[in-house]
């Protein structure tokens, strides 16, 4: 940290000290911010219904106030202003956060937008990259690519934003190739609970550094991520089949799974180059993935293995079978679900995003393969209770392949970062919603957690945990530092916690050291 920089946090710390003994909370914050000249908005403010507006409609939650950083700086006066006022802080990357955390989790937080962080810089001589806080996915690929044709493993949704994304996995249909995105990180600049700005690293502050790569929202706010890159392919193949035949009935259905699972345990044909994973709806089965290598490859060696046992795909009109050669935005727009590569950027200024949703979302991670009878579980749940689910409300049901033969994501332990499930094999978001417009459906609350346990009920020797970025608001904070950080690695973060935030400054209800301080 520079003298400038040690300067403006003493001074505000100072000043914030002096004037919270006789302000409320709410008073010490607004004048604390006002007086260092931190952009920030209140309940008065004309933005304020678009700055507080979630991702997730069903849970709303009011802060005392929301800074809007365009620097380090600010984010650092936030900080302290909130810290020495009392009232706990989160950041909002790209405000994505499935249990809205990033309004929070709770009303009277402070809210730190970072969304005017967007700026993306290639060092034209390493390849490595420095991406602010507040960039979404989107304009990372696109800008990315346009500074020397460079790219990086991440999500599926270009409106996210990198912030909780990246440190708390990042999984990707690039991953088993490159890596989660939390394995691209090589630095960050970041806020600590102090208010002080920090370098983290391998060699530099190194405790804190594991940690924010697996829990930052427990740790501290990240303005700047160094990340590795890669040379972006010219060519990939960009491929979905639609297997919706299999589900005529569930004995075709549990066949058809064990045969996918066989190919993706097989090394044979299952190696780094192939990430992929199934879609499961009401009357829909998907296969859908990426393959770096050559079409003729895919076509004449590849699927052919993947689909040897199963009916055909469906094909012609209405069928989402699609087979191509495509380029590297062309692949990323796809999987974002658009065609024309434009559509990768994204709103980057506070208070534009206007996409949401109203849903409940719960994840398993599986690190054995499935066996036949909680595949038959899963598939009987979903004919049977699946169709119970009318509109206006709607379910899924996505697996994704982690491990298996040549995965880059499982290559890692503990050591290298404080994310938990490098032994999975498969990586499960199970999620319902309504359309816009209508109340949440309370009942497909039990729905979701009764499709968990058709999932699981029949593996009781396996050891299943949960993705943190598929946040499970309805976990309490010990079942939730178990599932996603385990006993291995929770008891090395909490240390952590308790000396670099002992006052808890960042907070959520399932944050690390809730319930143990």
């Amino acid at each position: 940290m520079n003298c400038s920089r040690l300067t403006s946090t003493l001074l505000v710390s100072a000043f914030v000290c002096a004037i919270s003994v006789f302000a409320s909370d709410s008073a010490c914050l607004k004048k604390c911010l006002d007086t260092t000249e931190t952009p920030s908005y209140f309940s008065d403010s004309p933005q304020w219904a678009s700055l507080i507006e979630p991702f997730n409609l069903r849970l709303n939650y009011t802060p005392a106030a929301v800074v809007t950083a365009d620097n380090p700086e600010h984010v650092s006066h936030g900080v302290l202003c909130a810290r020495n006022c009392h009232i706990k802080v989160q950041a909002k990357s790209g405000g994505h956060s499935y249990a809205s955390f990033s309004s929070g989790g709770q009303n009277g937080s402070l809210v730190i937008d970072l969304a005017s962080l967007n700026t993306v810089t290639v060092n034209q001589a390493d390849g490595t990259a420095i991406i602010e806080g507040g960039v979404r996915l989107g304009n990372v690929d696109d800008m990315l690519y346009a500074q020397g044709k460079r790219a990086m493993s991440h999500g599926t949704c270009s409106n996210i934003g990198i912030g909780g994304h990246i440190t708390h996995g990042g999984y990707g249909y690039d991953s088993r190739l490159w890596g989660l995105a939390l394995d691209h990180l090589i630095a960050m600049e970041v806020v600590l609970a102090d208010g002080s700005i920090s370098t983290v690293s391998p060699t530099e502050n190194e405790d804190v550094y594991w940690a924010l790569r697996g829990a930052a929202d427990s740790i501290g706010i990240v303005t700047k991520f160094h990340v590795r890159t890669q040379l972006a392919p010219e060519k990939l193949v960009y491929w979905v089949y639609d297997l919706t035949d299999i589900l005529i009935d569930v004995p075709t259905s549990v066949a058809s799974l064990q045969e996918i699972q066989d190919f993706a345990l097989n090394p044979e044909f299952q190696d780094r180059r192939s990430t992929w994973g199934w879609f499961l709806g009401p009357s829909t089965f998907l296969l859908r993935g990426k393959f770096f290598g050559t079409l003729d490859e895919w076509n004449n060696r590849i699927a052919p293995e993947l689909l040897k046992g199963l009916p055909p795909p469906r094909t012609g009109s209405g069928a989402a079978t699609d087979v191509r050669e495509v380029s590297w935005l062309e692949s990323q727009a796809l999987f974002y679900g658009f065609e024309d590569i434009n559509s990768l950027q994204q709103p980057e200024e506070p208070g534009q995003y206007n996409t949401h949703d109203i849903f409940y979302a719960k994840s398993l991670t599986i690190p054995d393969p499935m066996t036949e009878a909680a595949m038959t579980d899963y598939f009987t749940y979903a004919a049977t209770q699946g169709a119970t689910v009318a509109a206006p409300s709607s379910w899924f049901s996505i697996v994704n392949l982690y491990g298996g033969p040549d995965s880059q994501i499982n290559i890692y332990d503990a050591e290298w970062s404080s994310y938990k499930d490098r032994d999975s094999i498969w990586v499960v978001q199970n999620y319902a919603s309504v359309a816009a417009g209508n109340v949440f459906n309370e009942g497909l609350r039990p729905f979701l957690d009764n499709f968990n346990d058709a999932m699981t009920e029949s593996m009781p020797e396996t050891a299943f945990g949960a993705y943190a970025n598929y946040i499970d608001p309805d976990l309490t904070a010990e079942e939730a530092h178990f599932l996603y950080y385990g006993e291995d690695i929770y008891p090395r973060l909490l240390d952590i916690k308790m000396r670099v935030d002992p006052d808890q400054v960042f907070y959520n209800p399932l944050a690390v050291g809730v319930g143990d301080f």
